[in-house]
């Protein structure tokens, strides 16, 4: 566990294990770490994982398929492809947050109208009874 000692104390009390995995053809080793709890971990507002659904809205593959072409256009100055790709990453990440955020409030304001409607049609309908 030589490992341990380059690391930082508080980290090794969250290690689980560490794992020096020899090399087959080259002169470094790889180790692997293993911490406790990340199975528990619960993601913060920072974290944001791509909504795979998003996938199968034609609307938005439309949307995305028609901006990445203006976007290469726009960063045509970027000559590390690298940097080229993250830049693209982060537009796509921004305009699949925004139009999932307008999907939700779309999505609420119908079902608010629908409960709206529903509670005058129940109330016509007890005034029958």
């Amino acid at each position: 566990m030589e490992a341990n000692k380059t690391f930082d104390p508080k980290m090794t009390v969250k290690m689980k294990q560490v794992k020096i995995i020899p090399p087959i053809k080259s002169d470094h080793s790889a180790i692997t770490l293993l911490f406790n709890g990340t199975e528990e971990q619960r993601y913060g507002l920072s974290h944001r994982k791509f909504n795979s659904n998003l996938t199968k809205d034609e609307e938005y593959i439309k949307l995305i398929t028609e901006s990445v072409p203006v976007w290469i256009e726009e960063l045509k100055d970027v000559s590390e492809k690298r940097v080229l790709w993250d830049l693209i990453k982060y537009r796509i990440r921004r305009v699949s947050m925004r139009y999932s955020k307008e999907k939700a409030r779309l999505r609420k304001l119908k079902y608010l109208k629908l409960k709206l409607l529903l509670g005058s049609r129940q109330q016509k309908a007890n005034r029958y009874f």
